[in-house]
């Protein structure tokens, strides 16, 4: 083929523009609860099965279908696995629950405070052990905190904070 250098450049360039893409989505609307451990990989194989397409390695009826499906799997992998409700939707939802008693407070510089590692038996498969954590203040400028499940939309009310307790170790009490 004449064109097999541009070719797999083109498929290089479009794979990483893919895969930014991935990550801009992931962290801005999803603040990292997406797990990429299966779309990685999915990458990677977009690029050695055109190589292997365009030198002739893999022969098939219908190279240009397996080539559309390769570049297709990480779209619907992450269409069918994205968590169901965006970190702002799990805002609305904690809005919509307790929004008459509290406001939701911004994290600012932190967004690290966004997300909450948690312990599930849940089989999350391309959702992290992680839920939206949300601080709010009530009137009288009391905290509270939230936790939402960002696959079934379920707010969880703190009886204690997450991120406060771990860097005053000594406010900690273990029995």
């Amino acid at each position: 083929m004449k064109y097999q250098r541009a070719i797999i450049v083109g498929v290089i360039i479009f794979t990483i523009i893919e895969f930014i893409l991935f990550i801009v989505i992931n962290t801005h609307f999803y603040k990292g609860i997406f797990n990429f451990s299966m779309v990685i990989p999915i990458f990677f194989l977009q690029v050695a099965m055109t190589y292997n397409f365009l030198r002739e390695r893999l022969r098939t009826k219908h190279p240009r279908v397996w080539l559309l499906f390769f570049f297709s799997v990480p779209i619907i992998i992450f269409l069918i696995g994205k968590p169901t409700y965006t970190f702002m939707q799990a805002e609305r939802l904690v809005l919509d629950e307790y929004g008459d008693e509290i406001s939701i407070m911004d994290s600012g510089e932190e967004k690290f405070r966004d997300t909450v590692p948690i312990y599930t038996e849940d089989h999350r498969i391309f959702i992290t052990d992680r839920d939206y954590h949300f601080k709010g203040v009530t009137k009288t400028k009391e905290h509270r905190y939230f936790l939402v499940n960002p696959r079934t939309g379920e707010v969880m009310e703190m009886s204690q904070p997450y991120w406060e307790a771990i860097e005053k170790p000594n406010n900690l009490s273990f029995k």
